[in-house]
């Protein structure tokens, strides 16, 4: 369900506002390429996702063969935030099982 909110940010916060009650604030991340996360203001079917790691996904390609490992490891680098490759090294992990 989606809902439209509003953002206010000054230099040093950005804040969410849903029907003028603030629902979440948050430290404003300056630097290029990266951002912040509360646990909690996630979706409850993405919480889980907070406690995967890059780490994680190499170790366990690992596991797999050596080969897995360092197509893990590239698949993370080729992205700037390596939550972003995740899903993508989900998928590789999953055809093990298959």
């Amino acid at each position: 369900m989606r809902k439209k909110v509003k953002l206010i940010y000054s230099n040093n916060t950005v804040e969410i506002f849903y029907k003028y009650e603030r629902i979440a604030s948050h430290p404003r991340i300056k630097s290029k390429f990266n951002y912040s996360t509360i646990k909690e203001h996630m979706a409850s079917h993405h919480q889980f996702m907070t406690d995967w790691t890059p780490q994680r996904f190499i170790s366990w390609g690992a596991t797999i063969d050596k080969d897995v490992e360092l197509y893990i490891i590239r698949v993370i680098e080729k992205k700037r935030h390596p939550k972003q490759a995740y899903k993508s090294c989900m998928g590789i992990l999953s055809l093990h099982k298959k």
